[in-house]
């Protein structure tokens, strides 16, 4: 069994639904994702080939998700 931390669980939660979006998956640019991890925040970031980049986690200091 393969167990993963909840903040990291809520950033792969968050990919999903950005996976199911029309506009994202129709859309001509590469979406490339990569793990993140600074102490205690564990997520990913998103970033496609242009110069947008987006990082979802959970915020170290509550349960809020941060973009």
């Amino acid at each position: 069994m393969i167990r993963k931390t909840a903040s990291f669980a809520y950033s792969l939660a968050v990919l999903s639904m950005l996976e199911c979006d029309e506009r994202l998956s129709n859309h001509k640019d590469r979406w490339n994702i990569e793990a993140y991890q600074n102490g205690r925040e564990q997520g990913i970031t998103i970033w496609n080939s242009g110069s947008v980049a987006y990082y979802v986690a959970q915020y170290r200091r509550s349960d809020q998700m941060v973009v």
